[in-house]
């Protein structure tokens, strides 16, 4: 049934025209076609007020497309909805179900592609993702309180709730794992056992993958999933975990002679660039022209760093060597000091022998007689024992001549008594340095005579 209230009803040109309210109703399902004769033609309502046309809702046929359009013709894109119920906003849908075309603006009065706002403050703005007849869903939840802004993306399986990432929007961090981020990037290991962060390259014959897991208290690295190394919680230290298959019971064979080449290392204090403190380093290239085999390259080749942990190695087996060569020296000390302690008892039995042999000889006791004394010469004279006696390469005699003489010497003798050397003294003279060039090890008889007058006489002990 069709009720018009109105004031005048007019046909013309094919239009109906309708003055006032109308009203359309029946007791079962209520219609109203507008149907087109021709294809490709629109059929339309169009609105508008002051007897101007603003808006245009129908079917275009060109497109076979329901349009809301905010003009008079279905020729804008406003919202669309096409024959298989894909929707497009300021373009036709196309292959989405849903599509939104818009130039948005950035900064707080800037437009967006899309809204939403909860009701209320506090609360989170949520976005879900679900498959048909699925029980997990994904949820995106948001919240722009002011000191408390927060947005969390989280999965729910229909039983268990786990919070996969958040993102704190007043401190500007991000957390995996964590709602309350202490760091802009802060991840939570859930379970142990399980990777905290892993770096994979892009190869073709399957990627090789570096990983850190956090421990009950150290952070671990591992490498294909087998550990390679940690840091100590307690005091920083790094700790290495080399693959046991890689030792064998033989020891490792090392370059003789390491110690050599380690001495030639130069530590170098070199400058930071973004401190003011220094640190000691090697220099890569010196120690590769050192060795080679101490240094390790880029996977490119264009650069060359130092393996310190094989310096470390080294270091303890040049210290081994060291350790050996100091053995080899004590062992040779000792076997010189107790040489050095035969001689001086071969030369101490020796020195006896002569003096028994000089006792036996007549007028030899008055060559070993103490000094002259001040009657002779007016002056006191003294000749000591030479020091050191035994001596290998130089002794030292000291001695005290008289304020005047004419001539003073001391004559070094063997046994025969034939004269090997005559050293002539000067006026004042307190010492006589003797050197081992030219005379052969054993004993010698030294005698100070002054003014042609012996004046005393010592033995001098010469060690091979």
């Amino acid at each position: 049934m069709l009720c018009l209230c109105l004031w005048a009803v007019s046909y013309a040109q094919n239009r109906l025209s309708v003055e006032g309210n109308g009203r359309f109703f029946s007791a079962s399902s209520t219609n109203v076609d507008i149907l087109n004769t021709d294809d490709n033609t629109n059929a339309l309502i169009r609105f508008g007020d002051n007897n101007v046309l603003q808006t245009s809702l129908g079917f275009n046929g060109n497109q076979d497309a329901f349009i809301l359009s905010m003009g008079n013709t279905l020729g804008r894109d406003d919202l669309t909805m096409d024959a298989t119920g894909r929707i497009g906003i300021n373009s036709y849908p196309t292959d989405h179900r849903f599509f939104i075309k818009h130039n948005s603006t950035a900064g707080p009065d800037g437009s967006s592609h899309l809204t939403l706002e909860e009701l209320g403050s506090g609360d989170y703005n949520r976005l879900r993702f679900q498959n048909e007849n699925e029980n997990g869903l994904w949820t995106l939840a948001a919240r722009a309180t002011d000191g408390d802004a927060l947005m969390n993306i989280f999965y729910n399986d229909g039983s268990n709730f786990a919070n996969l990432m958040s993102f704190d929007g007043d401190l500007f961090r991000v957390g995996i794992h964590q709602t309350a981020p202490q760091a802009y990037l802060h991840i939570k290991q859930q379970t142990g056992g399980v990777d905290v962060l892993a770096f994979e390259n892009d190869d073709q014959s399957g990627g090789e993958t570096w990983s850190f897991r956090v421990g009950t208290n150290d952070i671990l690295l591992y490498f294909e999933g087998d550990i390679r190394g940690g840091f100590n919680s307690d005091d920083g230290a790094y700790n290495n975990f080399p693959p046991m298959g890689n030792f064998t019971d033989a020891e490792v064979a090392f370059q003789e002679g390491v110690l050599t080449d380690i001495m030639k290392l130069r530590p170098l204090q070199t400058s930071k660039l973004r401190s003011s403190a220094n640190t000691i380093q090697l220099n890569p290239r010196e120690v590769e022209r050192i060795n080679p085999t101490w240094v390790v390259y880029s996977e490119d080749g264009e650069h060359v760093g130092i393996n310190y942990q094989q310096i470390t190695l080294l270091a303890i087996k040049s210290i081994q060597e060291q350790q050996a060569l100091m053995e080899d020296q004590r062992s040779e000390i000792e076997h010189l000091r107790a040489e050095r302690i035969a001689s001086d008892e071969r030369m101490l039995a020796l020195e006896q022998t002569v003096d028994r042999l000089l006792a036996l000889v007549p007028g030899a006791a008055e060559n070993t007689t103490e000094p002259a004394g001040p009657d002779a010469f007016g002056s006191e004279v003294r000749l000591s024992q030479n020091s050191p006696n035994p001596f290998r390469e130089e002794t030292t005699i000291s001695l005290q001549l008289p304020e005047s003489f004419s001539r003073a010497q001391i004559i070094l003798t063997d046994l025969q008594g034939k004269t090997i050397r005559t050293f002539t003294l000067n006026q004042g003279q307190e010492q006589l340095i003797i050197q081992r060039q030219g005379l052969e090890q054993g004993l010698y008889l030294y005698t100070l005579v002054v003014d042609d007058t012996p004046v005393a006489t010592h033995k001098m002990v010469l060690q091979p």
